[in-house]
């Protein structure tokens, strides 16, 4: 099997990596921690002129009609520069109004695709919702199947404390009864819950390159008894092993949206798969980064910071890659393990 990126994917990546680049900065960053709703509305607009609201959009509805592999791709640019927007979740929740409600799928997915509404996803056996007090609409979905829509005004929410800021969470503390779109759909629940684990870990890719981006600009201009401190052998040899992790994961992600694209038998193995290697690539760098920093690593002012928190609150979020592991080794544990493709 050939695993890269045809040139149209690698054009796609590099043009959204130079217009988040210039939208989202460390500086933007940091001022969303602040600000009263982290996600800034005229970004979002400005994301949905890149296309970034409507890439696994279909066509019919305003999209571009990509699939999965397309927009893994595309988020680890936005978890490269910690982007506070909910592209993601956003994402997860068009996928699913998509496939079980056509209706409030024509009602609300062309307005994301020009910017003009907030999309975001609740899905079962999550506490918390992200930037649910910003979002217009809230995709609820629960254990047995049922998928409701519920409008800003449907929910009181309390904000919960969030380790990283510009990722705001909520709980629904109330909401008004409102009748389902669908009552038991629940194997496209669990695609959607899928896709979410997907699309942290490939956040986390994102997230980890940035962290070893940094590591490896200070190691080269931090001077050390005459010498830059990226010469010294130890470092060089953690920096590689950083790396060499993040590459090893990478394969996995694809992987995985691949399956997930095609609805696989074994996309949920798959998907558990990356966001494990993920996750522990992405702390491994991040890590790495504060340690290489030395004492300014540990301070907020430092920009490894914003980067640690995003790779804490990512590998947190849909299971922990321990917990993403244990359910690979219950799976494994009922059948032929030659068998697994």
């Amino acid at each position: 099997m050939r695993v890269a990126l045809d040139d149209d994917q690698r054009d796609r990546r590099d043009a959204a990596a130079a217009f988040l680049g210039a939208v989202c900065r460390t500086t933007d960053v940091r001022a969303s921690r602040a600000a009263r709703e982290a996600m800034s509305r005229d970004r979002w607009r400005q994301l949905a002129t890149m296309g970034l609201t409507s890439v696994a959009v279909a066509e019919s509805f305003g999209g571009l009609g990509a699939d999965d592999v397309d927009l893994v791709v595309l988020l680890e640019e936005v978890g490269h520069v910690a982007l506070p927007e909910p592209l993601g979740p956003a994402a997860v929740a068009a996928a699913l109004l998509a496939e079980v409600a056509p209706e409030a799928a024509a009602r609300w997915l062309p307005a994301l695709v020009t910017g003009e509404v907030v999309v975001t996803v609740a899905l079962p056996g999550a506490r918390y919702v992200e930037h649910a007090a910003a979002a217009d609409v809230i995709v609820l979905a629960d254990a047995t199947g049922a998928v409701r829509v519920l409008e800003r005004g449907d929910v009181a929410l309390e904000e919960q404390p969030a380790l990283d800021g510009a990722h705001r969470l909520h709980r629904i503390v109330r909401r008004r009864e409102v009748e389902p779109v669908v009552s038991s759909a629940v194997a496209a629940v669990a695609r959607a819950a899928d896709r979410a684990v997907l699309y942290a870990a490939a956040e986390s890719l994102g997230v980890g390159r940035r962290s070893l981006a940094l590591s490896v600009a200070y190691a080269k201009d931090r001077h050390q008894f005459g010498r830059a401190i990226g010469s010294f052998q130890a470092l060089k040899h953690r920096l590689a092993d950083d790396w060499i992790a993040l590459e090893f994961a990478r394969p996995l992600v694809w992987r995985a949206a691949w399956a997930v694209a095609r609805d696989l038998q074994d996309a949920t193995l798959h998907v558990s798969a990356a966001k494990a290697a993920a996750s522990d690539a992405a702390m491994r760098c991040a890590r790495s980064a504060v340690q290489v920093h030395g004492a300014m690593g540990y301070t907020f002012e430092c920009d490894v910071q914003l980067f640690l928190t995003r790779a804490q609150a990512l590998g947190a979020a849909h299971g922990t890659a321990r917990a993403h592991r244990r359910r690979i080794a219950t799976v494994l544990r009922h059948r032929d393990i030659a068998r697994v493709p």
